[in-house]
């Protein structure tokens, strides 16, 4: 049984200091997250190797992914599945990391990275949320770590490519859910049950529930659940983060065309409708640290998911409508006391936000009653 909405608007209240260092956090990803996204040129298409600031000198590339490794991984992944998720993503590309120049090696390297890693934290936070026990929320966990493993045999060219890819381009790319699953049923890190739930799952992560996907075009009832699950999850990341080919979208407008294709708003459903269900209210319409722009004219930072009511998170409050900062900042719940949403906004500068004298006491958060 869910507890009142005023209790659960005192629990958010009192969790809201604790939340500061993460919504810090937060704020710096998606400032990180939007600063390193390739730029628009007029004519729509990302420009790679354009930078909003001149490029910083890459960091280390990060460890290569093994299927040896991946069960360790995904123990880590699991002591964190209490935290929100996308406060816990890895959005923020080095700068210049799309740069011509850099080798394409590397790029494959970032992208394959990051992508799993996200990939499998978003699918054991939302596995946990629609119910699977424990032990199957690490099995799902694996399954999306390896999902993309067959692309250790794609040619690092096509990551670093900027333009679309021809149809004999795509063809080599989509090879690799066969390639995938060949992998993982000559490791000797799988075995069983798990090799054949893995197997099948690193091959249906590109199919959908209409068939229109690849690589048989199969639809629901002949795919695994898991394999749906990881669909949404692995739409939903890549859409939220850079490539050489496209600048990265605001969580929100991804969350929204993921909702529309598995409700079948412009046609067939294209994603399991329950998962996509649990996948909104578990990540919220506007994840932790977004940052909305209030049909008031006011500017406000998302502290809290509403599960209840995803489009309706609680927030604080930081910019007037005359575009000045609050002198008190405070928090509202959404669903109780409005405004609307008008759109979600790239963060305000924390400069910008600061309260003209920071000396002065800040009076108790309104509640509702």
């Amino acid at each position: 049984m869910q507890p009142p909405r005023n209790q659960l608007w005192r629990e958010v209240l009192e969790r809201v200091n604790d939340l500061e260092d993460g919504v810090r956090h937060a704020e710096e990803a998606v400032h990180a997250h939007l600063d390193t996204a390739p730029a628009r040129p007029a004519g729509g298409t990302a420009q790679a190797g354009v930078p909003h600031h001149a490029p910083a000198p890459l960091p280390p590339e990060p460890m290569p992914l093994t299927v040896e490794a991946a069960p360790r991984i995904v123990a880590a992944i699991r002591r964190e599945l209490d935290a929100d998720p996308f406060r816990l993503l890895d959005l923020s590309y080095p700068p210049g990391i799309f740069a011509a120049g850099v080798s394409p090696d590397r790029v494959q390297r970032e992208c394959m990275t990051r992508h799993a890693v996200n990939c499998a934290r978003l699918a054991m936070f939302v596995a946990s949320r629609h119910g699977y026990r424990a032990s199957t929320v690490e099995v799902v966990g694996l399954c999306a770590l390896l999902h993309d493993v067959g692309m250790a045999h794609t040619p690092p060219e096509l990551f670093a490519k900027a333009a679309p890819l021809t149809a004999d381009e795509r063809h080599i790319l989509e090879a690799h859910v066969v390639e995938g699953p060949s992998m993982l049923r000559t490791s000797r890190q799988l075995d069983g049950l798990l090799q054949a739930v893995a197997s099948s799952v690193v091959a249906q992560h590109h199919e959908r529930v209409d068939g229109s996907g690849y690589p048989d075009g199969l639809d629901e009832p002949h795919t695994h659940e898991f394999a749906r699950l990881l669909a949404l999850v692995e739409a939903y990341e890549t859409m939220v983060s850079p490539r050489p080919y496209k600048a990265a979208c605001l969580p929100n407008e991804a969350m929204e065309t993921l909702l529309i294709e598995a409700f079948g708003k412009d046609g067939p459903a294209r994603f399991d409708r329950r998962i996509a269900t649990t996948f909104v209210r578990a990540l919220s319409l506007y994840p932790i640290g977004s940052a909305l722009r209030l049909q008031t004219g006011e500017t406000a930072q998302v502290v809290g998911a509403n599960p209840d009511d995803p489009a309706h998170p609680y927030v604080r409050l930081l910019l007037g409508p005359d575009g000045q900062p609050m002198r008190y900042p405070r928090v509202v719940d959404l669903g109780q006391v409005g405004p609307e949403v008008d759109k979600a906004v790239p963060l305000p500068s924390a400069r910008a936000t600061a309260p003209d004298d920071p000396r002065q006491p800040e009076p108790q958060t309104e509640r509702p009653d």
